[in-house]
C-alpha cells in the first residue's frame, strides 16, 4: 500500500498542478524570481507527498505555470540541486532527492576552516546530541550493533596511545551508535559532521595528558558498550555524559578562556 497522500506509488509521476491550483510558495524576502520558483517546487513536493525518486515537472512546464522565463527556472533548479533537494541531469526530468549530508557537512567544515567556531564548540554541540543518541540506541536493544561496538572498543584499546588511529576507530564507534538508533537524522548528522567531530575528538584526546586520563577515556567506552549490551538507556546516557564532560573539562583546562561563565543566580537571598 502507498504511504503517499495521493495514493501513487513512490517513483510514479505526479500530475503537475495547474496554474489555477496554487501550490504552497513562501519564498524568503528579497529572493527574487528564482527564489519564488524554489519555494514553488518545495511546496509542490510537500503538497503532493512526494518521495525520493519521484519525477518533478520539467523546466518548460514550471516556467509556463509560474509565468517566468526558463533561465529563471534553470537557476532555481541549480539552487535546489545545491541544497540537496532535487536531482538534475541533462536530458532528464528533475527528481526528488534522497536525504544527503552535503549541505550540513559544508556548513560545519566552513565554520571551522574560517575560525568562526572551534573544536570546543563542536564538543558542546556533540554532548547533548550523543547523550540522547546513546540512550536511544541502547533502548533499541540491537544485539548486532552492541557486538560491533565491542569489537571496535577492543581495537581502540590497542590504539589508545596512537591518537590518529584511535580517533578513526572512535569515529566509527559513534557512527555505529548512530545507526543503532534507527533514526536517519542521527546517521546523517554524524556523517555530515564527520570532519568536525574527528577534529573535536583529536583535540579532546590530545588534552588528556596522563595515563589515568587516557585509561578513563577507554573505560567509558567500555561502559557504553556494556550498557548497549544490557539495553540500559540510563547507563548508556550516563557513560556518554561522563565521556563528554571529561573531554570538555580537558579542553577548558588547557584553554580557560573558552570555559563558559557560570550563570548568576537571580534570587533575593543570593
Amino acid at each position: 500500500m502507498s504511504d503517499r497522500p495521493d495514493g501513487l506509488a513512490s517513483g510514479q509521476d505526479v500530475p503537475l498542478a495547474p496554474a489555477s491550483e496554487p501550490v504552497l510558495a513562501r519564498p524568503d524576502r528579497d529572493d527574487g524570481l528564482a527564489g519564488q520558483v524554489v519555494a514553488y517546487v518545495r511546496g509542490y513536493i510537500a503538497t503532493h507527498g512526494m518521495r525520493p525518486g519521484d519525477r518533478l515537472p520539467g523546466e518548460a512546464e514550471v516556467a509556463r505555470v509560474l509565468g517566468v522565463s526558463r533561465p529563471v527556472v534553470r537557476e532555481a533548479s541549480r539552487t535546489l540541486a545545491a541544497l540537496g533537494l532535487v536531482d538534475i541531469a541533462p536530458g532528464r526530468a528533475p527528481r526528488v532527492s534522497r536525504m544527503r549530508d552535503r549541505v550540513l557537512r559544508h556548513f560545519f567544515e566552513h565554520a571551522l576552516m574560517t575560525g568562526q567556531a572551534g573544536a570546543h564548540h563542536v564538543l558542546e554541540v556533540r554532548r547533548g546530541l550523543e547523550i540522547s543518541m546513546a540512550a536511544l540506541a541502547a533502548g533499541r536493544r540491537d544485539a548486532d550493533a552492541a557486538e560491533r561496538l565491542a569489537g571496535l572498543c577492543a581495537r581502540m584499546a590497542a590504539k589508545l596511545h596512537h591518537a590518529e588511529e584511535y580517533v578513526a576507530l572512535d569515529m566509527e564507534f559513534h557512527r555505529t551508535i548512530a545507526a543503532a538508533t534507527a533514526n536517519p537524522f542521527y546517521v546523517e548528522i554524524i556523517s555530515a559532521c564527520r570532519a568536525a567531530f574527528e577534529s573535536s575528538m583529536d583535540v579532546g584526546l590530545r588534552h588528556r595528558f596522563t595515563a589515568v586520563e587516557l585509561d578513563r577515556v577507554q573505560a567509558l567506552h567500555v561502559q557504553i558498550v556494556e550498557a548497549m549490551r544490557q539495553g540500559d538507556a540510563d547507563a548508556a546516557a550516563l557513560a556518554m555524559t561522563r565521556h563528554f564532560d571529561d573531554a570538555l573539562a580537558a579542553v577548558y583546562r588547557a584553554t580557560p578562556a573558552r570555559r563558559p561563565t557560570p550563570a548568576r543566580r537571580n534570587t533575593i537571598n543570593d
